[in-house]
């Protein structure tokens, strides 16, 4: 069900509320961002009214929590004005509001009871009561389960340090505790015997006094055919109680207790049923509301018959062989997980993504293997350690936690025989009984965990074989992997789901520099907190370091710290923690030092690349390797992170990253070395562009670079389609590098570059325009050459419209007579004369090309002459003079035939066929 408005424009929005956890509003599918935490305080003290109204005074009262300012109204109605503006985007700005509306008293806000994740819990849990009472042990475990899967963590934790709030969240709280034990209850009923054990396990560690807790654990104990675990747990909590509280359990327990002496399956299945009547002592009215319905009799699911009970003896005993073997199995209940990052806000896209694994837990039938992947300082490891948190009440057998050490500083990596000693210590293992060798280990604790619902967080894994031996034999069980390195056969073999984080979005940032630096603090400077993400690159860890810098100067602006940072900029001096775990560089250092020698080496070398990313060809010119050996080299650098596929063959790194690598090559790598690097790369895309180029020219060949120097790898293009997607590509990185071989002494590079882009840019519009912004923007308007290839951007006879084309031939014209190159003149000039025939101006076309032939007399060219004595052939023709076409085909074909390029001839010939058809002359003269 869903919370259905109808705005002023008569549309619908659906409005979600979600208390049992942090808070969360979605309109459909779409989660809403809130803003600040105090907006959000704001939503739950009104969501908490159910629908009435709240007086602008009360919540400003409840808001600011009994101290509030003077501006205190004049905000209030500012965030009021915000969250409707979320909450009803398409609402007009004067039209009535329908879902935060305004009373005569104050504000309400109308939500729809099924619109909200606590109503429908509630709605779950009593639905689940009802179906126990009838029987249905199984439909009420899928309720109540389905209910308890609704928790994602403290219920409206934004609010829980508000008085207003306490009470509220203490009810919902004691909620989840009354359908946990109501979840136990359904567990017995539908016969899931060892499952209830673990359940009541967790429900009495983590609440001693509550004494249904007690009764549930020895009741499952007990049908279990573990009777003797079910008198120890009762002694148990005598001795607790007599020693903390001078008290004895109460009479229901005690009446338990003697059921199970006797063997009274009978009274057990009694007591069970006795709802209101039984287990009453020290229980507060909710406790005693939520009762757990008859059971049916339990016995039949352990094969018991009539005679046997009373007798003393429980059959089932002797059936359960590995009773002693496993006999403090449910005594320990390991919670190994490390804090909770205090901290941690966001990623509600990526949490979303996890929480797919509990749903593939509850159905699979293997154990269910998570990876959390992505670049080092991410936030990986607090990613996993929260979202362990917001789930951990769905593992009633515990959580088990290992750091493998996979990137540590010091290089000490934990073997799996090592985290299997420490996970079966925290099964309850004692160290006698633990085998020696990894692989009896981990037979032990596969074993141990049969049946059991266990969360396995296993952190900085370094590959496979490190996490294979850590992961159970049966489903029920969760493992959350974290690595910087990709590992791809658990994928493969585990079929394990991959989840990759990225930096996160701008919006997310903001909202954890509040909570870090303060919502107050946060508001008065926008500006400088979104250039403090920006210069962390949004890295989580680069910004925690910063923001701790900040908290400990709360004098400083946040626009100091951002000058300062700004200083510094180029290195990560500004990213420095005070100790490994908080300093990026030896965060980066820790993936970097697990390279090999080679791949360590491309690393440094893609920091001398000056653009966003790069092809494969262009990384292995810059280590002048062959392109195997490189895709092998950045195959390692992606397992590790350190480098991203943003797009399929394209490779870049994350900013801190490369100013990390940047770093490296000018301590690890000499000048020389550097400088060589440059030259292969700047020599690749020469080579490569002027391979394109060929592709876009018409009536000469460009000029191709000498060959190449050893290493340098050259792209290479069969036809026109691949040329131009190269280009394309390429053209902003091509601009970019144009002006870096400039700026690194590499101008003669730079030109050859430009040259080639001219082919391609001719196919554009804005083509001289264009050419003209690159080789001003590349520094390379300062001699002779420049007015050359500007001259050869004019002269381009194909651009459109045909009458500006016009103008821009002349110019060039203009250009090269003055410069005194013929050759290029000339050229120039058969540009002019091709646009003269396509606008029809057959004379003035002649013109030209009698112009350029002349030109090419003098500078002997007699493939260009050949060329231009064909074209010229071709105006006669379409001039109507067969005779003067039929005459300079002839002084074509002569000189083509003296040549060097006999293509030429079978040229001339076709171009001549036609009008030899039709001339007087009747043949072709030779």
């Amino acid at each position: 069900m869903n919370r259905t408005t109808v705005s002023a424009a008569g549309e619908p929005h659906e409005v979600y509320v979600d208390v049992l956890g942090p808070l969360r509003v979605r309109r459909e599918a779409t989660f809403l961002h809130l803003g600040p935490p105090k907006r959000q305080v704001i939503l739950i003290r009104l969501l908490l009214e159910d629908g009435n109204a709240v007086s602008a005074d009360e919540l400003c009262e409840d808001v600011w929590a009994g101290r509030p300012p003077a501006s205190a109204l004049s905000s209030l109605h500012a965030h009021i004005s915000r969250l409707r503006a979320v909450l009803e985007p398409r609402r007009h700005p004067h039209g009535k509001a329908e879902v935060l509306v305004s009373e005569p008293h104050g504000y309400a806000l109308r939500i729809p009871p099924q619109a909200r994740d606590a109503v429908r819990f509630d709605t779950a849990v009593s639905r689940a009561q009802v179906l126990l009472r009838e029987g249905q042990g199984r439909a009420a475990r899928r309720h109540v389960e389905d209910s308890l899967a609704m928790w994602r963590g403290a219920a409206i934790s934004e609010a829980r340090d508000y008085p207003f709030a306490a009470r509220a969240a203490a009810q919902l709280e004691e909620g989840l505790l009354a359908a946990q034990e109501l979840h136990v209850s359904a567990l017995i009923h539908d016969g899931a015997l060892q499952q209830a054990v673990s359940a009541a396990e967790t429900l009495t560690s983590r609440h001693p006094l509550r004494e249904v807790g007690w009764g549930l654990l020895m009741s499952a104990l007990y049908l279990a055919g573990r009777h003797a675990h079910a008198l120890e747990r009762y002694e148990k909590l005598r001795r607790y109680l007599a020693e903390e509280l001078g008290l004895a359990p109460g009479p229901a327990l005690g009446a338990l207790q003697e059921a199970i002496l006797r063997h009274d399956v009978a009274l057990v299945n009694r007591l069970l049923q006795c709802d209101a009547k039984g287990m009453q002592t020290g229980l507060t009215a909710r406790e005693r509301s939520h009762g757990h319905g008859p059971v049916p009799d339990l016995g039949r699911h352990r094969g018991w018959s009539e005679s046997d009970r009373g007798t003393g003896v429980d059959p089932a005993v002797s059936g359960v062989q590995d009773d002693q073997r496993f006999t403090d199995r449910y005594l320990n209940r390991p919670a190994q997980l490390p804090a909770d990052l205090g901290y941690f806000t966001g990623r509600r896209a990526e949490l979303a993504q996890a929480d797919e694994l509990l749903r593939t837990a509850l159905h699979s039938s293997t154990p269910t293997v998570g990876v959390i992947g992505g670049a080092p300082g991410i936030g990986k490891s607090a990613f996993a350690v929260h979202w362990a948190h917001r789930v951990a009440h769905h593992f009633p057998d515990g959580q088990l936690f290992a750091n493998l050490r996979g990137f540590d500083i010091g290089g000490a990596v934990l073997e799996p025989a090592e985290a299997l000693h420490g996970f079966l210590t925290a099964l309850g293992t004692p160290a006698h009984n633990i085998p020696d060798g990894a692989d009896s280990r981990a037979a032990l604790y596969r074993s141990m965990l049969a049946g059991r619902r266990m969360l396995v967080v296993i952190d900085n894994a370094w590959d496979e074989e490190q996490v294979r031996p850590l992961l159970p034999g049966m489903p029920g069980s969760v493992v959350l992997v974290t690595s910087r390195n990709q590992l791809p056969g658990l994928v493969a073999a585990e079929g394990a789901r991959v989840l990759t984080l990225g930096v996160p979005p701008l919006e997310e940032l903001h909202e954890g520099m509040a909570l870090r630096l303060g919502a107050a603090r946060v508001s008065a400077e926008p500006r400088a907190v979104t250039e403090l993400i920006e210069l962390c690159a949004r890295l989580p860890l680069a910004l925690a370091i910063v923001a701790a810098r900040a908290t400990l100067h709360p004098h400083f602006s946040l626009a100091s710290v951002v000058e300062d940072m700004r200083s510094t900029e180029g290195s990560l001096d500004a990213f420095a923690g005070t100790d490994v775990a908080t300093d990026v560089r030896a965060a980066f250092s820790w993936s970097y030092r697990a390279l090999s020698t080679g791949a360590g080496r491309l690393f440094r070398l893609l920091a001398l690349h000056p653009c966003g990313d790069l092809r494969i060809a262009a990384a292995a010119s810059l280590a002048g390797l062959p392109l195997g050996d490189t895709r092998a080299l950045m195959r390692e650098l992606l397992r590790t992170r350190m480098v991203v596929e943003n797009d399929a063959g394209r490779y870049s790194l994350h900013d801190l990253l490369r100013v990390y690598a940047t770093e490296l090559v000018y301590c690890e790598d000499s000048g020389a070395e550097r400088v060589a690097a440059l030259r292969r790369m700047f020599e690749h895309y020469v080579r490569s562009a002027a391979a394109a180029s060929c592709h876009f020219t018409h009536s000469r060949e460009p000029v191709l670079p000498a060959p190449a120097a050893e290493g340098v790898t050259t792209e290479h293009f069969p036809a026109l389609l691949q040329a131009m997607l190269w280009f394309s590509a390429e053209r902003q990185n091509l601009k970019t590098l144009v002006k870096h071989a400039t700026d690194t002494g590499f101008d003669e590079h730079a030109r050859q570059l430009l040259r080639s882009m001219r082919e391609y840019l001719s196919t554009k519009e804005d083509h001289p325009q264009a050419f003209a912004k690159s080789w001003t923007a590349g520094g390379l308007a300062r001699d002779g050459l420049d007015t050359v290839d500007l001259a050869e951007t004019y002269s381009d006879g194909g651009q459109r419209p045909l009458a500006s084309a016009l103008a821009r031939c002349r110019r060039s014209i203009a250009l090269f007579r003055e410069l005194g190159a013929p050759r290029r003149e000339a050229f120039a000039w058969e540009n002019l004369a091709h646009v003269h025939y396509q606008l029809g101006e057959h004379e003035q076309a002649i013109r030209c090309y009698e112009a350029a032939l002349g030109l090419l007399c003098d500078v002997a060219d007699t493939e260009a002459t050949v060329s231009a004595l064909t074209r010229l052939a071709d105006a006669y023709r379409a001039a109507g003079d067969p005779d003067q076409a039929q005459e300079a085909w002839s002084r074509a074909l002569k000189l083509a035939r003296s040549g060097p390029r006999g293509d030429q001839i079978q040229t001339v010939m076709r171009r001549a066929l036609p009008t030899r058809r039709t001339a007087a002359h009747g043949k072709l003269k030779g």
